[in-house]
């Protein structure tokens, strides 16, 4: 009811016929974790830097459990290679990090499930992963069928990826493979989920 003040000093109410204020709806609400597809936001001129094409990461399920915090693996795909993730959370603080591992939808994944990649110099080469909402609150490590982040961080995995991509894959690795520090945003929902993954 909205009401003024008319001639008179009497007090005239009309009905508000404009309703409640809503919400906007949510855009990703029909689109899970594993189909949303992030690309690294970058600027137009940074951009241009990547002729063979954009820099983008996701999310695939395994057929039953690919760590203890998640049926979720992670996957960043350069212009050279796709790397594949597990993703862990230390005790204590609970720090969220991704460790490399061989591609858990080949067929040497379904035994056992992916393989640990090992540094060569058998330092560990976890990196951070950070996972923001759309106003910049942090997430929770997601499990298939839940919504996506809005935002992914991984701070200090370019320069392993430059100094060396060996590390992070069993597949043949340039000397060097580049990731510029960025957050990855999420862009688009495909069509369908990717195969699941082992084990």
């Amino acid at each position: 009811m909205i009401c003024v003040l008319a001639t008179g000093l009497a007090m005239a109410c009309e009905p508000d016929m404009t309703g409640p204020a809503t919400r906007p709806m949510d855009p990703w609400a029909d689109c899970p974790v594993e189909r949303s597809v992030y690309e690294l936001h970058l600027d137009e001129e940074r951009r241009a830097d990547f002729t063979d094409g954009p820099i983008t990461a996701g999310f695939i399920p395994a057929r039953h459990y690919a760590s203890a915090v998640s049926d979720l693996y992670f996957w960043i795909q350069t212009p050279q290679n796709r790397y594949w993730f597990v993703i862990n959370v230390s005790m204590g603080y609970g720090v969220t990090s991704i460790n490399p591992v061989t591609d858990p939808t080949r067929a040497d994944a379904e035994p056992d499930g992916p393989r640990e990649i090992e540094a060569a110099d058998g330092v560990p080469n976890g990196s951070t992963l950070l996972m923001f909402d759309a106003d910049a609150m942090p997430v929770e490590v997601p499990s298939s069928t839940d919504l996506g982040p809005e935002w992914i961080l991984v701070p200090d995995l370019g320069p392993a990826l430059w100094y060396s991509p060996g590390d992070m894959t069993d597949q043949p690795a340039s000397e060097r493979d580049r990731l510029p520090t960025a957050f990855f945003r999420r862009s688009r929902c495909a069509d369908a989920g990717a195969a699941l993954a082992w084990p």
